[in-house]
């Protein structure tokens, strides 16, 4: 059988219960298959054992892609001109929801 024509041919040559058998068989089966690519191998590829200074190493140190928020901040905010950082409300964050919403400013009491 190399065709999937073939494969239906044959599948279909089966009997309704042999049909159920074989699709609780490939259900287990592709289920079991799925299962075992989701789960963590206890041994890395090279086969050297994980030891508790590896584990200790990886969580002291940041992945190097990950930036802290404050430099990102940094980053972006010093591309704005000083003009329009001037320009920002002084009440922005009392006043978020006028500014973002369009409702009306609080008043102070």
């Amino acid at each position: 059988m190399n065709t999937l024509h073939e494969i239906e041919a044959a599948v279909a040559a089966l009997t309704e219960p042999q049909q159920k058998e074989l699709l609780r068989h490939l259900e287990e089966r592709f289920r079991d298959q799925k299962e075992s690519t989701q789960r963590l191998p206890l041994v890395p590829p090279s086969g050297d054992s994980i030891t508790q200074e590896d584990i200790d190493d990886a969580l002291a140190e940041p992945a190097p892609s990950v930036r802290p928020i404050a430099d990102v901040f940094e980053g972006l905010s010093s591309q704005i001109p000083l003009e329009e950082w001037a320009e920002l409300p002084t009440d922005g964050a009392e006043q978020h929801d006028h500014y973002l919403y369009g409702s009306p400013k609080r008043t102070n009491p």
